[in-house]
């Protein structure tokens, strides 16, 4: 293995760090500056004299209490019940189409008769008169149908 004289060894740790700063400064360079954009504004934290604190939540230039503001939002739920103002239009169209699947009655499979009773096959399980499955409670159980009932409301559900 060659060696290298103590000359040599100072030009090539020279060299090295050199093109380790010249690459530092390509990396920094090559940024765009919008990495560099996403400062944080920080207000000021104004100490006031004990006897004289404010609340921090009313700035000088509030055109608005929170009173008035918490009677506003309670307006809003008031006047659109099940509406949650904060949502955006498709969690407020996911949330709806969700309530709707949770009021469709489950599928019937099947209409089977053990021991002289009708027994409804319902997303693959076995349910009687008076048991409940997925929120519905079997009222009655035919030969073709099987009526369900929910929250004072009354579902058909027929085999296909």
């Amino acid at each position: 293995m060659m060696r290298f004289s103590p000359e040599q060894t100072k030009w090539l740790w020279s060299g090295s760090i050199i093109f380790i700063i010249l690459v530092g400064i390509y990396l920094v360079l090559s940024f765009p500056l919008s990495v560099f954009d996403h400062s944080v504004k920080i207000h000021p934290v104004t100490h006031y004299p004990p006897g004289e604190s404010r609340a921090l939540s009313e700035p000088d230039n509030a055109s608005v209490s929170t009173d008035e503001m918490e009677n506003f939002i309670l307006s809003l739920k008031n006047t659109t019940p099940g509406h949650d103002p904060f949502l955006s239009s498709g969690e407020q169209d996911w949330k709806n189409f969700l309530n709707t699947l949770k009021d469709q009655p489950p599928h019937l499979d099947g209409i089977i008769r053990v021991e002289n009773q009708r027994v409804a096959l319902i997303q693959s399980s076995r349910f009687r008169e008076g048991e409940e499955v997925s929120g519905f409670l079997i009222v009655k159980i035919n030969d073709k149908s099987v009526l369900l009932s929910k929250e004072g409301k009354t579902y058909i559900i027929t085999l296909d």
